[in-house]
């Protein structure tokens, strides 16, 4: 095409991929219901951001909800809405089983008594806390993804609604 020219582009948007002009920096209808190399929607489970909220003893500004009917395995994860596909958490989801099975080895390497993958994952309803989203304002996907006791991805998933955080703001009660 040269400076000047006519020329014509068509654009495809891709379910669970576009802003879809909401301003919210992804989906806000829960994610896409796709299907990807064996990736599915688990309707059993429903996973919510829950914001504040006490898991066992500790207050938590950060808290994702997971409400599930079945008895299948999981761990909860949060990702930038933006950068959410299927395809992306089909390769996240072996990343992160992968690190959960390294992790369980060396826990066991270093403490007695030994612990299992089991013992890491969720099973029924959960809730779990992510803290660290205090100091990366922006938007937000909860995921549950399936993992089995062996830390193979079951290939089940369900997302949340895209979720903001927003930045800190000290009051005039701060002083430095």
């Amino acid at each position: 095409v040269v400076y000047g020219e006519h020329a014509s582009v068509e654009f495809t948007t891709l379910s669970g991929n576009s802003d879809g002009g909401n301003n919210d920096g992804g989906n806000n209808d829960g994610g896409p219901d796709e299907v990807y190399e064996n990736m599915n929607v688990n309707p059993n489970w429903s996973v919510a951001y829950t914001g504040k909220g006490v898991i066992g003893e500790s207050n938590c500004n950060h808290t994702v909800t997971v409400n599930s009917s079945d008895n299948n395995p999981y761990t909860i994860a949060v990702v930038s809405a933006s950068d959410f596909s299927v395809e992306n958490l089909k390769v996240s989801s072996e990343e992160l089983a992968a690190d959960m099975v390294e992790y369980v080895q060396q826990y066991n390497q270093a403490t007695d008594p030994d612990i299992t993958l089991e013992d890491l994952l969720f099973r029924g309803n959960a809730k779990d806390a992510f803290e660290n989203l205090d100091y990366h304002p922006g938007y937000y996907k909860a995921v549950a993804i399936g993992i089995t006791s062996n830390g193979v991805v079951s290939g089940l998933y369900a997302v949340s609604p895209t979720f903001e955080i927003k930045e800190e703001t000290p009051t005039s009660l701060f002083s430095s």
